[in-house]
């Protein structure tokens, strides 16, 4: 007979069973894996998405230069139209808000050279309302009917002065004009990164009166400006 301990000491152990990892070690291996894929997923959502916070610099100065025709000029019983000259604008603007959107208000300069010996201009406060068509950080499209009342001149160098009695004919002497001026537009401006901006007016209605006649200008002028 066989001694049942030399068979129990002689049999071969049984392998133990493995362990399998549990339930709430998964998650806790998985979860920076799952961390990671989120924060990638975001900022390549992110990058792929553009920027839509609206800009915030709301002052403006801009200047811009285009032609002016003289569609209508009466003075003193005389009727003359049509001559045409560059006129260049100088603007400065001030927004109530403080963004570029919305009223804003300021000075404006105006000078032109409509014609033969003559130069021409105004100044006064000038009044826009900013209407926001592409409000966006890093680009920005706003369109902006504007209005303004002022001081306006138009200065005429003449030829000389006096008469010339041999010839019959008098000289044509200097003389400068003074008008209330007052214009209405609408402007186009296209900011780039809220700092630069370029700007078109296709239409500026430009107007002077006085006790002895009135002038009136179609401009369409385009230009550059900084805001800040």
């Amino acid at each position: 007979m066989h001694n049942t301990a030399d068979a129990t000491m002689h049999c071969p152990s049984s392998p133990s069973p493995t362990r399998l990892p549990s339930s709430s070690t998964k998650a806790k291996a998985a979860a920076p894996l799952l961390a990671l894929i989120i924060t990638g997923l975001a900022a390549t959502d992110a990058s792929a998405k553009p920027n839509l916070r609206p800009p915030r610099k709301g002052n403006e100065f801009r200047i811009g230069i285009g032609p002016s025709i003289d569609v209508y000029n009466y003075d003193n019983g005389h009727y003359y139209a049509g001559e045409v000259g560059p006129k260049s604008v100088a603007e400065l603007l001030f927004h109530f808000k403080g963004t570029p959107d919305g009223p804003a208000l300021g000075p404006y300069f105006h000078l032109r050279a409509p014609g033969d010996h003559n130069l021409g201009g105004a100044i006064g406060p000038m009044f826009a309302w900013d209407i926001p068509l592409l409000p966006r950080k890093n680009i920005a499209l706003y369109i902006a009917p504007h209005g303004s009342v002022g001081w306006g001149f138009v200065h005429h160098f003449g030829h000389g002065h006096g008469y010339d009695y041999d010839y019959d004919y008098y000289y044509d002497e200097a003389y400068t004009t003074h008008y209330f001026n007052t214009q209405v537009g609408v402007t186009g401006r296209l900011i780039f990164n809220q700092l630069f901006e370029f700007w078109f007016r296709p239409l500026n209605v430009d107007m002077n009166f006085n006790p002895h006649g009135s002038v009136i200008f179609l401009d369409m002028m385009g230009g550059v400006g900084v805001n800040f």
